[in-house]
């Protein structure tokens, strides 16, 4: 009996404190709005942002990362008509031969349609303008200058090496 007579009176002070804290909010005014004119209480003040996005000098982020390779195939003389070493990617060529002569080096290069070409320094090589760079007795260094995704130029050396009997 003891337990429900405690119980009781605890829910009566508990409603008791619950009626009487609504009733002293209720009799306090409310305060105006700081710096809100009391005509004028139902207006919202308009916030200037504090930062505001500058898109200038910054990639389109919606546009693809990839460009096709229509978009990107640029030559300097602006050719209609590319030789043929010139319109497949440098990656795509095949190093057969290299002669070293006495004064300049040559190199045979396959392309992926078979056909043969003969390259010296400082040719034209590849879909992306690249430059034969150096014939080395292995190898041949071609820059190749392609965009990022920033947009910037940068420069790659792409080594063409000349396979061994026993490599495929």
């Amino acid at each position: 009996m003891d337990r429900k007579f405690l119980k009781g009176i605890m829910a009566i002070t508990f409603l008791t404190a619950l009626v009487w804290s609504g009733a002293v909010a209720a009799q306090q005014p409310e305060a105006a709005a700081p710096g809100v004119d009391g005509d004028e209480s139902g207006l919202v003040k308009y916030r200037e942002p504090t930062y505001i996005y500058n898109s200038i000098g910054m990639r389109d982020p919606f546009r693809s990362l990839i460009e096709t390779v229509e978009e990107s195939v640029t030559t300097d003389d602006n050719r209609s008509e590319r030789d043929p070493i010139e319109r497949y990617n440098v990656s795509q060529l095949r190093l057969i031969a290299v002669v070293n002569a006495e004064r300049d080096s040559y190199a045979l290069v396959v392309l992926p349609d078979g056909k043969s070409y003969t390259v010296r320094t400082g040719m034209n090589i590849g879909l992306h303008g690249g430059i034969v760079k150096e014939i080395r007795s292995d190898q041949v260094v071609v820059d190749v200058e392609f965009k990022d995704h920033k947009g910037k130029i940068k420069t790659e050396e792409v080594f063409l090496k000349l396979r061994q009997e026993g490599d495929k």
